[in-house]
């Protein structure tokens, strides 16, 4: 219920009621039905069909979240910074960004958002460079083995990925990392 005694005087609105809705599909039919009028934070799978419903506005703005690849340094296999610069440089992060998010996100070196204000800007960018990063890996001792893999001192270079599961954007990015 409004606040009465607000301090700026009487309220549009005179209620808002929340509602926790576990399912993105079935929260865009709310939205489609008109059950449900807001929805602050679209995930990036649900952006373009939100846009598509007409009576709806929708306003498109850079978050502060952000995915990413953490590697525990300590592992031999990764603990060669020339290693994580191949995967980084073996990864199409714009092609895969473009897929995901469809164009509706920013692909960046620092885990801050561009878009805040202390936002580093000087991080030198890793375009995609599959060259490059055979390069690194041939530099750092992982030739070519049987079937395509990288093998040093007897052992190939295989990488655990663990994530979480069902969440959309999550999935189709293991996916796509395992397609380069």
């Amino acid at each position: 219920e409004a606040n009465p005694y607000y301090f700026r005087g009487t309220h549009k609105l005179r209620h808002i009621t929340y509602k926790l809705i576990p399912s993105r599909d079935r929260l865009l039919t709310l939205l489609q039905t008109g059950d449900v009028e807001l929805w602050p934070a679209v995930h990036q799978s649900s952006l373009i069909p939100v846009k598509a419903l007409s009576k709806l506005q929708t306003d498109v703005h850079p978050g502060i979240y952000y995915s990413h690849l953490d590697f525990n340094v300590t592992r031999p296999l990764v603990s060669d910074v020339r290693v994580r610069q191949a995967i980084r440089y073996a990864l199409n992060r714009k092609e895969m960004s473009e897929k995901i998010s469809h164009g509706y996100s920013i692909v960046q070196e620092s885990m801050i958002s561009p878009v805040l204000p202390f936002a580093p800007k000087d991080i030198p960018f890793f375009d995609y460079n599959p060259d490059r990063a055979r390069q690194l890996l041939e530099d750092a001792g992982w030739k070519v083995g049987p079937g395509g893999m990288r093998v040093k001192n007897g052992q190939m270079l295989t990488l655990q990925f663990p994530y979480y599961t069902g969440v959309s954007t999550a999935d189709e990015t293991v996916e796509l990392i395992r397609q380069e």
